[in-house]
């Protein structure tokens, strides 16, 4: 046997990052606006890239993957189906292939059956409890009409959480009636809107929302309390709200003590109801913070569309000046020149193709999302959100974690119940029947809503309860989740 040195050629699959992935990872974590920012600042650095001139920039940029469809069996899209445009991502030398352009367009905005187009008011986002009472409307059975006319008030609701129906104000009853015929050629009165406002709005959490002034807003608090239970001190606070307003806000405690033929003592027992109550049910502390959406979903019967919301007008490419100066520099076999010119080109590409991959990595994401959510966009209803998470879209999609939490935080979704922010979708999967965390919450809060309050259930009862229902849970997971939703314990509920 003889020992010594010998040359051994071997595939090896190893797994490298490359320059236009990396682009590409930063180009889908960032916003709308950044990305703007990035786009001028990539112009303005690059002589190689410019933006065409308008007349060239009219049609916008039409993608095959741009928009998704589904019947009643979800659509799959392989990553690769998805990519198919052009060169893959992990490709770092495939982008010489693709062509010199890309043109974001414009907005892509849905169209009424006249060919009109569609606008939607910029909702308010993140914090705001405006996308808290969209969210509730989706447990509330509402015709299409008061579901779009719910929508239009609770978008003009002021930060306090008021209703302001004046006749000087820009959002009153008769500004909705107007803005729904011209925005979405709904035609709806007066009464209508102060019907949904009043049966619907007004019963949604926090209570006390949607009222048009402080009296109304603190009898909605104190009606919602005679509900529950009916005492002495309710009822006669609900009385100095309704009867004597102006006294209550003057402090003029002994004049209502003499009309209602009561003691002074008992009319401060119930003033002292009354101010405990709060006057700012929106909270009216928020940073308002207006976004656009980056999809908009739409649905028709049991059909699912989306298509991605991009608002970029300018259209990007490769210089054509720039492309005959590497053509004169190879002629006149200057190389240093030419290798300046194409390192120029190429980075010029590198950044068009990366964009475009960025739009084909949010259409294959949004894809998935819907595809498991299908349920929950048809109705609107939290209720029908299946158990998600990112590692479930990940392994659809054949990418990492890390790519699918970049594309979907701070992503929001224009549906016909509203605009939700896509990182509300996923939840945690809590047993093996694939209820949601969400469905548990929901489930939990109902229990407890029905509950005898002389003798409130407890956690280890709620477990059982919980389980009745088909949720297999711990006492410490229910424990959690009365926590989060503000769920008092048993003694602090029990009412005597």
């Amino acid at each position: 046997m003889s020992i010594g040195l010998t040359q051994v050629q071997q595939q090896k699959l190893a797994q490298r990052t490359t320059q236009r992935q990396m682009l590409l990872m930063h180009l889908v974590s960032i916003s709308k606006e950044e990305l703007e920012e990035e786009i001028a600042k990539a112009v303005e650095t690059n002589p190689a890239l410019e933006i065409a001139p308008d007349e060239e920039s009219e049609e916008g940029f039409q993608g095959e993957g741009e928009s998704e469809e589904w019947d009643n069996e979800p659509q799959e899209v392989s990553y690769e189906e998805a990519m198919n445009l052009g060169a893959s991502a992990h490709d770092d030398d495939a982008y010489d292939t693709n062509p010199d352009d890309w043109e974001p367009g414009g907005y892509d905005t849905p169209r009424y059956d006249n060919g009109d187009l569609q606008y939607e008011k910029p909702v308010v986002a993140t914090t705001s409890f405006r996308e808290d009472l969209i969210s509730q409307l989706g447990e509330l059975a509402l015709s299409d009409t008061d579901r779009r006319i719910a929508i239009f008030i609770i978008g003009s609701l002021s930060d306090q959480g008021y209703f302001e129906d004046g006749e000087d104000s820009k959002n009153s009853a008769r500004s909705i009636v107007n803005q729904l015929l011209i925005q979405e050629n709904i035609r709806v009165t007066k009464e209508d809107v102060i019907r949904v406002l009043t049966d619907y709005i007004q019963t949604l959490e926090p209570t006390g929302i949607g009222a048009r002034s402080v009296q109304e807003c603190l009898l909605l608090q104190i009606n919602a309390a005679l509900q529950q239970k009916k005492t002495p001190q309710l009822l006669l606070a609900r009385t100095i709200l309704t009867s004597h307003f102006d006294h209550f806000t003057k402090r003029r405690f002994d004049l209502i003590a003499k009309r209602e033929k009561i003691s002074v003592e008992q009319v401060q027992e119930a003033v002292a109801i009354i101010t405990r109550l709060n006057v700012y049910p929106g909270g009216g502390s928020e940073t308002t913070n207006y976004v656009v959406p980056d999809f908009i979903v739409m649905v028709e019967g049991e059909k699912v569309t989306f298509t991605l919301a991009r608002q970029y007008k300018a259209r990007l490419r490769v210089s054509n000046d720039y492309e005959k100066l590497m053509q004169q520099s190879r002629t006149r076999k200057d190389p240093e020149a030419a290798k300046f010119y194409r390192e120029t080109i190429d980075k010029a590409r590198l950044f068009i193709d990366a964009l475009t991959d960025r739009e084909r990595t949010m259409t294959l994401v949004m894809n998935e999302i819907i595809t498991q959510q299908k349920a929950y966009f048809l109705t609107g209803d939290p209720k029908q959100l299946k158990p998600m998470v990112l590692k479930n879209i990940a392994e659809k999609v054949k990418m990492d974690v890390a790519t699918v939490s970049r594309v979907t935080a701070q992503r929001y979704a224009q549906t016909p119940f509203g605009t939700i922010s896509l990182k509300s979708l996923f939840s945690e999967a809590v047993n093996e029947e694939d209820a949601s965390a969400n469905a548990i919450k929901q489930a939990l809060k109902e229990i407890v809503e029905g509950e005898d309050k002389r003798a409130p259930y407890t956690d280890e009862k709620l477990v059982q309860l919980l389980q009745e229902k088909g949720y297999s849970i711990s006492r410490r997971t229910v424990t959690k989740y009365r926590e989060k939703l503000g769920i008092l314990s048993t003694s602090k509920r029990k009412e005597r």
